[in-house]
């Protein structure tokens, strides 16, 4: 609850600098309606974000061995258990639009799901092991294992590695996530470790989330009750100060080498550290 407690105080002093004044829910409600994007607008908005990150991927930090046209699409869903989903295979981002949703988390989204995130570690990978530069378990997407958190790391660090983080609205949004990530996982305990009832722990996330309205609630529960994802939340938590700490402190010379590392091979948080960042 401590880290919770520290998101809060943060936030809150993000959003007061942004002109949301308030006690925190109050703040949260503000700018979030100010950021809303409407329902018939989100796909449309989402695609353009895409094009604009698979052009800030290939920029700054690598190129991807892929014409634009095997990218990613959009189609959006309902009743999911996900706030979105990248199904490499169909090229398709399945986007949960029960959620209120905003362009800064469209941002955020178009990076995790797409470029450099899921999209861009899944071709890298396919076109490393194919080059013979990488191992064939390269190619393994396995949920709820030590490889977890460094996967979903690499999509949620997505947007700092890419130098995508240009308004102070990410700032807001990143610090939102990262209390999502906190609070969702603190519910997964609740239910499995302290067997708190399934009613109880949905009162408490309610209460405790500042954005996303019952939609965003509800996906989550929906997320811990299913066996496949359970134990796989705590790698939002885990996963981007996992994968950023060693992007942050790695010299721009090094930095080609630690995304072959990154990229190229399977890895845990541990393994991932071992990753020489001198010159």
């Amino acid at each position: 609850m401590a880290a919770i407690d520290a998101i809060c105080a943060q936030l809150h002093t993000r959003l007061n600098e942004a002109g949301c004044h308030g006690d925190l829910a109050r703040q949260c409600a503000r700018w979030e309606e100010r950021q809303r994007v409407p329902p018939a607008d989100v796909p449309g908005m989402l695609q353009a974000l895409l094009d604009e990150a698979w052009d800030r991927t290939c920029e700054t930090l690598v190129e991807i061995p892929a014409p634009r046209s095997d990218g990613m699409r959009v189609a959006t869903v309902s009743g999911a258990v996900y706030n979105a989903r990248c199904d490499y295979r169909s090229r398709t981002i399945e986007l949960n639009i029960d959620p209120v949703l905003t362009r800064p988390a469209l941002r955020h989204l178009a990076a995790h799901e797409g470029y450099p995130g899921h999209y861009v570690q899944f071709k890298l990978r396919e076109t490393m092991v194919r080059d013979g530069v990488a191992s064939a378990d390269a190619l393994l997407s396995v949920v709820n294992t030590a490889s977890s958190s460094v996967f979903e790391g690499i999509a949620d660090a997505g947007m700092r590695m890419a130098a995508w983080w240009e308004e102070p609205d990410d700032e807001i949004q990143f610090l939102l996530s990262r209390h999502r990530a906190a609070i969702a996982t603190r519910a997964a305990w609740m239910l499995h470790a302290e067997q708190r009832t399934s009613a109880a722990v949905m009162d408490w996330l309610r209460e405790a989330s500042l954005v996303g309205g019952e939609g965003w609630a509800a996906n989550r529960m929906r997320f811990i009750v299913a066996p496949a994802r359970a134990v796989l939340i705590w790698s939002y938590w885990h996963g981007e100060p996992a994968v950023s700490t060693i992007w942050e402190r790695t010299p721009d010379a090094r930095r080609a080498a630690f995304l072959h590392f990154l990229y190229g091979r399977m890895h845990s948080s541990q393994s991932l550290a071992l990753f020489d960042g001198g010159a």
